[in-house]
């Protein structure tokens, strides 16, 4: 996430993604977390909002590594069904991690992530911060008013003494 936040990011939207974070849940949290390590609009102040308006959009299983992952799709999620006599000699970790790389999902130090097929929704524009999140306003202009003196421009300046 650091990567994404530089410097230079502008003090409303720290605010705006502050604000997001602290309305989700701690479940949300984790797979908001594991979504940036995932890699998918992960680099830049806008992406990271709008992540925290799509975490429904992703799977967040509780696995580490390709074996495990095999064996809770196996065992957990009934994707393929394993004789007791072959479990033994079955593969797990090749069946995992050929079963990740089709699916396009990542395994972080939360779990495996994987992104579903609904479409990504672009709530934040990366220009119009919702006023609630507004932390700092820029104070509207003032047209300076210089007083006239009685004299044009076109005259001399009066002698000085």
């Amino acid at each position: 996430m650091a990567q994404a936040l530089g410097q230079f990011t502008h003090i409303n939207e720290l605010n705006y993604l502050a604000s997001r974070l602290s309305e989700l849940d701690p479940e949300e949290l984790l797979k908001f977390t594991a979504a940036i390590a995932h890699g998918e609009y992960a680099s830049s102040p806008e992406d990271l909002i709008n992540l925290t308006h799509n975490l429904d959009r992703y799977e967040l299983y509780p696995v580490q590594n390709a074996e495990e992952y095999g064996l809770w799709l196996v065992d957990e999620l009934l994707a393929l069904e394993v004789p007791e006599q072959v479990r033994d000699y079955f593969d797990f970790e090749a069946y995992g991690e050929a079963t990740a790389i089709n699916e396009g999902g990542t395994f972080t130090l939360h779990g495996y992530m994987l992104a579903g097929p609904e479409p990504f929704q672009k709530v934040y524009d990366g220009q119009n911060i919702p006023e609630q999140y507004k932390v700092f306003r820029y104070p509207i202009q003032q047209k300076i008013v210089v007083p006239h003196s009685n004299r044009s421009r076109d005259s001399p300046r009066p002698k000085r003494p």
